[in-house]
């Protein structure tokens, strides 16, 4: 000091750092990794990551579109949640709105977010199916096989089908051909014995 006293130990103290961050974050805005793509269930799931922690301030729901439904934000750090709650059938999507812009602690703040996969199709609504017998197929006929026509309100998941999915009396074999288009199946059944063949689609399709 100005008397002359010298030391060479350095009083206690904790804040002697400082974190210099002059770039901003990237963010990438896209569905969630888990969320399925159709969906017959809500919320849908998109996800905000960034490559570093946000500033939470920053970041709201002013900063998204949302396209058929009702966002609610969560999340923290670098890792963000959009919970959308369809308002219908169809597509539900986000995107960065106009006013987006995210920052890190530091104030560095970006207006762009990458990531492209951004729409989910929301389906709740089963399908409405119909069987009929097939066009040509004469109601009654010496002639085997039999056809029918299973008819649906919208494409089937017709990996899944079988013909188990059907109701059918007094058949021997039954063959399920759903190739081509995903609404329209064909029906082939070799008769059991003599008499009238059913088939419907069964309670549990």
């Amino acid at each position: 000091d100005v008397a002359g006293n010298t030391t060479s130990a350095t009083e206690a103290g904790s804040d002697r750092s400082v974190t210099y961050d002059s770039l901003a974050p990237t963010v990438t805005l896209a569905q969630a990794a888990t969320q399925a793509d159709p969906t017959t269930g809500a919320p849908i799931v998109f996800s905000l990551t960034a490559s570093e922690p946000l500033d939470g301030t920053t970041v709201s729901l002013e900063d998204f579109e949302v396209s058929n439904g009702t966002a609610v934000l969560t999340g923290s750090g670098s890792a963000w949640t959009l919970s959308v709650t369809p308002a219908g059938e169809g597509l539900v999507s986000v995107a960065p709105s106009a006013a987006f812009s995210v920052a890190d602690p530091a104030g560095n703040a970006t207006s762009e977010a990458a990531g492209t996969d951004r729409a989910v199709t929301y389906d709740s609504v089963a399908p409405t199916l119909t069987v009929t017998r097939a066009d040509g197929q004469d109601a009654t006929t010496n002639a085997v096989p039999l056809h029918f026509t299973l008819t649906a309100s919208e494409a089937l998941a017709v990996a899944t089908l079988t013909s188990g999915d059907l109701e059918i009396t007094n058949a021997r074999t039954v063959t399920l051909d759903c190739t081509g288009d995903p609404t329209v199946c064909d029906i082939t059944v070799m008769p059991a014995g003599q008499g009238e063949v059913a088939v419907s689609a069964s309670a549990d399709f």
